[in-house]
């Protein structure tokens, strides 16, 4: 399964794509599944004129890093997070 979505790029004026989800059973990894679904993301991407493609992994997930890197992508920054839940304030 492979979740996607386009937007308006705020930082490049033009549109951009996400990759919000890649999930493939553990079962069937290593089969292809994740690199032809990828494929098909970024034919699409392409044909409605997005030029960049983000997506996040979690730190401790060096497998799927590899696996980005091996397409071609990029680590590019970092991202920071806060769990509202956490402050008193906000209870």
């Amino acid at each position: 399964m492979i979740g996607t979505l386009t937007y308006p790029s705020y930082e490049h004026n033009d549109p951009s794509g996400r990759i919000v989800a890649l999930v493939i059973m553990s079962t069937m990894r290593r089969r292809g599944i994740g690199r032809a679904l990828m494929a098909t993301v970024e034919k699409d991407f392409a044909q409605r004129g997005v030029k960049r493609i983000a997506l996040n992994t979690r730190l401790a997930r060096e497998d799927a890093h590899k696996f980005y890197e091996s397409l071609g992508y990029e680590r590019n920054g970092f991202r920071f997070t806060k769990d509202l839940s956490t402050v008193a304030a906000w209870k």
